[in-house]
């Protein structure tokens, strides 16, 4: 561990979202995303992994953000205050 604490430290979460795939036919018929975010060490700032073996359709670089924002909000209180994912 990096340093002794008396709560548990966050070592990583994923989630899995899903939707229908574009009208355009360049991806699958749904689409899954994973999300996750990733500590090297319990404790330490994650960072953010993204993987899709489907492809991943979005208008606005704003809609991947709010599913990244979505991870952290499940995170809650466990990543610390100058943690910037």
């Amino acid at each position: 561990m990096t340093r002794p604490t008396d709560k548990p430290l966050f070592s990583g979460l994923t989630a899995t979202f899903v939707q229908d795939g574009n009208t355009v036919g360049t991806t699958t018929e749904m689409e899954v995303l994973e999300v996750s975010l990733v500590t090297q060490l319990p404790g330490m700032q994650p960072f953010v992994v993204l993987k899709s073996e489907t492809g991943w359709s979005f208008d606005d670089a704003s809609e991947l953000q709010k599913l990244i924002e979505q991870c952290k909000l499940a995170v809650g209180d466990n990543l610390e205050e100058d943690e910037h994912v």
